[in-house]
């Protein structure tokens, strides 16, 4: 598959809650990623994130991630084609980098670019900036 689906993203409103319940389910293991983001890792196939929302929000469907070689061309062909990025981009240490991206109708897709191996902090911070020039 040229673009495979490198993470899928669940919003959720009770963190622990959930992550029993896919432990339970599916005997995934999650490590924390700050005090609102769980991930499982997998070495073959998609990770798997759950991240906390406000009370208020209402937890939404997953956003899926493609994987991307160059996240700069991909974001520059969402706006010729019309979608837009929004503002929740960045980078997620030794891994890589991530822009969430509106289509015409709405719809959240989110893509990722995996980190090349040896990059230096400052190759790290040039991608990380140019990702947020593209933001709406």
């Amino acid at each position: 598959m040229e673009h495979p689906i490198a993470h899928i993203e669940w919003t959720v409103l009770g963190l622990d809650r959930c992550k029993v319940f896919y432990m339970g389910m599916f005997g995934w293991e999650f490590s924390s990623m700050g005090t609102d983001y769980l991930i499982n890792f997998s070495s073959d196939g998609p990770s798997f994130g759950l991240m906390k929302t406000r009370k208020e929000a209402t937890p939404g469907f997953p956003v899926v991630y493609l994987e991307v070689d160059d996240l700069k061309k991909y974001l520059e062909r969402v706006k010729e084609l019309g979608g837009k990025v929004s503002e929740d981009t960045g980078y997620i240490p030794d891994k890589g980098y991530y822009a969430h991206v509106i289509d015409p109708d709405g719809n959240m897709v989110g893509l990722f670019q995996p980190q090349k191996q040896g990059q230096t902090d400052a190759e790290v911070q040039a991608v990380t900036c140019m990702v947020r020039e593209f933001c709406v």
